[in-house]
């Protein structure tokens, strides 16, 4: 190799070395970088009075305030409701009246990271929006939580037929559009002649019409139709619901929020996937019926199981409220995770160097930063370390954020060493101020089990986990009176 060309060689990788050398500096965590916010925007038009509202109120309430910012972006006039929206977020935006072109370019003035579609409709607006690179990410969400303002107190408890002496029919759809099954119902409302079939909304209109009202009496249905003109659909008057052509997710939570049983015609809910998990949630696949035939024979089984209908009517709320559906704190912590894995890959940070900072950052206990730093860090390790899980777990708790404080400290709960122990008692003190009481004296439990087999345990935190106990009077597994009082004489 002549010395020319050892010469340019020796430029070349010099040239590499110092490139490599400027990217590091360049992507080294900088408290400016590791500090902001990341910025969210939420962009829909039901930010009012839609049914479909019921689903959107999860994107704004118990977010993580502490490493996200959150904007409303309203394709709809304001309404009643839409304050309630404006309430939550951190900046808001209506777009209603602009034109497509206004909208793009003020969206782009919001510095969005992100922009999130959670609409009910296509719309142009809306497509020019999204495909304007309007913000460095785009979402589409598709999987949504049920959190109404309006949560209803009252549920069918006690199914109908048990007072009434005969089952009765609800529908949500529409039964008269329904082509392929309306035949078969008709069918069986002949063959039983003991049930009722309630029909609301479009359906009791189309009642009016002459000719339907003629054919009803001719199959001898005529007295057994019965009409509902209430607002709200009479849930406490039906046995069992018909879900039928035009059949919507957000009908269906609310039929479970009121303990109803729903017999699904597969064919529609194609239109909106998430149905199906909904249906899984509370675990009801079995009352879904592939064909008219299918759907005629599991509705006479389900009217011939009285004790069915009536558990599912004590039961079905509690199961849909436990569900994933109605998980608010899953379903934000599972949305934030999605921002900052995409967010943060886009940055070849050091984990080594975050947690250095996050560190420092403890060390002078600045919580509000050790969140965000250990943040990112979370998404660059696959698990991260449960001694910074447990760290992540007090800034949270300094940070009065205790749904996130709760998870991160269960996340350490394997942690070696005396820390396991105040991992618990982080998990105690949280569940009891959530009133989860058998849940915070478990935990306590451990910790003391724990020892008793040699683990060292802090006399603070012996005492504090001991004052916790004690005010687990409330739930009857953990009413020990004089061991309360000893643990409360022994704290004192």
């Amino acid at each position: 190799m002549s010395k020319k060309t050892k010469h340019r060689e020796k430029k070349r990788i010099r040239g590499i070395q110092a490139k490599q050398n400027k990217r590091r500096k360049e992507t080294q965590p900088s408290s400016e970088m590791l500090l902001r916010k990341i910025r969210v925007g939420y962009i829909s038009d039901a930010f009012c009075s839609r049914p479909e509202a019921d689903f959107l109120p999860a994107f704004f309430a118990a977010r993580d305030k502490h490493n996200f910012t959150v904007v409303g972006i309203s394709l709809v006039p304001a309404d009643e409701i839409t304050g309630m929206f404006q309430e939550g977020a951190d900046e808001w935006l209506d777009i209603s009246s602009m034109t497509e072109m206004e909208a793009v370019s003020a969206v782009r003035e919001l510095k969005l990271d992100f922009l999130v579609d959670i609409t009910a409709e296509a719309s142009a607006k809306l497509t020019a929006v999204m495909e304007a690179d309007a913000a460095e990410f785009t979402e589409e969400v598709d999987t949504w939580c049920y959190t109404p303002f309006n949560k209803n107190r009252l549920y069918t408890v006690t199914a109908p037929v048990l007072y009434k002496g005969y089952p009765t029919i609800g529908v949500i759809g529409s039964l008269f559009a329904s082509d392929e099954v309306l035949p078969h119902v008709l069918s069986f409302m002949e063959e039983y002649p003991q049930c009722r079939l309630l029909l609301h909304g479009r359906d009791a209109n189309l009642c009016q019409d002459e000719e339907l009202a003629e054919t009803l009496r001719n199959l001898n249905l005529g007295d057994r139709i019965l009409i509902s003109t209430q607002a709200e659909y009479p849930y406490d008057e039906v046995d069992v619901l018909l879900g039928l052509q035009g059949i919507r997710s957000y009908a269906m939570c609310r039929a479970y929020s009121h303990s109803m049983p729903i017999l699904l015609y597969t064919d529609y809910m194609m239109p909106e996937p998430f149905m199906v998990e909904i249906v899984k949630a509370v675990g009801m696949e079995d009352l879904c019926a592939a064909t008219p035939e299918e759907f005629k024979e599991k509705l006479h089984n389900l009217l011939q199981d009285q004790n069915r209908i009536t558990r599912e009517h004590r039961t079905l709320r509690y199961r849909f409220q436990c569900s994933e559906t109605s998980d608010l704190d899953g379903c934000i912590m599972k949305w934030e995770r999605r921002y900052l894995e995409r967010f943060y890959r886009k940055y070849p940070f050091k984990t080594a160097a975050l947690l250095k900072v996050a560190a420092e950052a403890r060390k002078k206990q600045h919580w509000e930063n050790v969140i965000p730093v250990l943040a990112a860090a979370s998404v660059y390790l696959v698990d991260l370390p449960q001694e910074e899980a447990l760290n992540l777990a007090w800034g949270y708790y300094f940070q009065k954020d205790f749904i996130r404080a709760l998870y991160w400290a269960q996340k350490a709960e394997n942690i070696r060493g005396e820390k396991i122990i105040t991992a618990l008692y982080l998990q105690a003190e949280i569940l009891s101020k959530a009133d989860r009481y058998i849940e915070a004296g478990e935990a306590i439990e451990k910790a003391f089990a724990l020892e008793e087999k040699g683990h060292k345990m802090l006399p603070e935190i012996k005492d504090a986990l001991r004052f916790v106990l004690a005010g687990l009077w409330k739930c009857p597994r953990f009413y020990r009176p004089l061991f309360m009082l000893q643990c409360l004489a022994d704290v004192v």
